[in-house]
This record gives C-alpha cells, structure tokens and sequence, in this order.
C-alpha cells in the first residue's frame, strides 16, 4: 500500500481506494501477512543463512523497484485491481515492465513477498507465494477481460506478444 500512497499522482481528496473499499481490508491482510511472515521467521531461528536473507533483500528490492517503475509507467492510468474507471484509463499501457510482462505490478508483489519471507527465514513462503499467486491469477484474469472489452484488438495483439507473469 506504501508504493500506491506515495506514487499516486492524484490529489487527495480523489484518492477514494485509501479511504474506503476493498484495499483497506487488502492493508489489514497485508499486516497480518507481514507480521505472519515475520513470526514464522523468528520461530525457526536455526534456519540462518546469510545467503538466504542476501537473496531475499535482493529479490524484495527487485520487487519493489520493479512496482514504482510500473506504478509510474502507468501514471493516471492505475486503478485498483480488477476494476476499470473509463475516465481515468483512457490507454493501453505497453511501454516500460509492461514491454516484458502484462502484469509486473502484480510479479513485483509476489518477488517482494517472496523476498521477505527468505529475508525473514519464514518456512511459510512457499504456501503464501502460492496463495498471492492464486489470487493474482484470479485478478489478472477478469482485467484481461476488461481490457479486451475496453482496447479490442490492440489489446489482442498485445497479449499475443507479451507474456501473463514473465
């Protein structure tokens, strides 16, 4: 949630998704998962490698460097997940990650969940990494629909081109 806050280029007073909806629940799971994570790591404190928690602060700020460039690439055009506001996302963002995937925003998060969880030594990362993913997939899908609807054949075409995740 920290990337959307302090990438929004809205004013204030039009940034609705903090205030109320679906992403504020998204934050409170977001704690729960973090501090989860978190728990998890300290629990099994002979599971230590200083490769492992390298690894882990590497892959987590691939992930959130990759989130600001794509959050920034899109500009006005972001909007929360799933959804599509026709006055905001006039275009079909393919430029930036979005030349190497369709969804880095997405692929960013799971890298930085991932990386976490290895930085933390949480033995629950592969379950996590599947669920995120899971849910993603799930997302992705009904904004692949919204876009096809919305952009047609650029869209199409785009998609023949660029894969899903990676």
């Amino acid at each position: 949630m920290l990337i959307w806050l302090v990438t929004d280029s809205r004013p204030w007073s039009e940034r609705k998704w903090w205030k109320w909806g679906q992403q504020r629940s998204l934050a409170v799971w977001e704690i729960l998962f973090i501090g989860g994570l978190w728990w998890s790591g300290w629990t099994y404190p002979w599971i230590v490698s200083d490769w492992l928690i390298a690894t882990g602060l590497g892959l987590f700020g691939l992930g959130f460097s990759l989130a600001v460039w794509a959050k920034l690439t899109m500009k006005e055009a972001w909007g929360l997940p799933a959804t599509w506001d026709k006055s905001r996302q006039k275009r079909l963002v393919m430029s930036g990650p979005f030349q190497f995937s369709r969804n880095p925003i997405y692929l960013s998060l799971v890298l930085m969940i991932l990386g976490f969880g290895l930085a933390v030594r949480s033995p629950l990362v592969p379950v996590v990494a599947v669920m995120v993913g899971w849910y993603f997939q799930k997302k992705i899908l009904v904004e692949e629909r919204l876009l096809e609807q919305h952009f047609g054949k650029e869209f199409q075409g785009y998609k023949r081109k660029i894969r899903r995740w990676i």
